[in-house]
């Protein structure tokens, strides 16, 4: 079993949490309700891949470790 630390627990939901808003963001937007708008990018990019993600369905190791998925 691999111990994670308090702080990175942390980090690792508060992105849950993110991820989740933009998922219903995306879901309310659709049908043309108004929903809050999560303020972060839309889209991110792996920099190691070049691969493009909407930031909702953005894997949790790539928006916790990679700095430009945040500025």
């Amino acid at each position: 079993m691999q111990l994670v630390s308090l702080a990175q627990e942390v980090i690792d939901e508060a992105v849950d949490f993110r991820q989740a808003m933009a998922r219903l963001y995306k879901e309310f937007t659709a049908d043309g309700s108004w929903f809050f708008k999560p303020w972060n990018k839309e889209v991110v990019t792996d920099p190691q891949t070049g691969k493009t993600y909407d930031f909702a369905d953005a894997p949790t190791k790539l928006l916790t470790t990679v700095q430009d998925c945040w500025v």
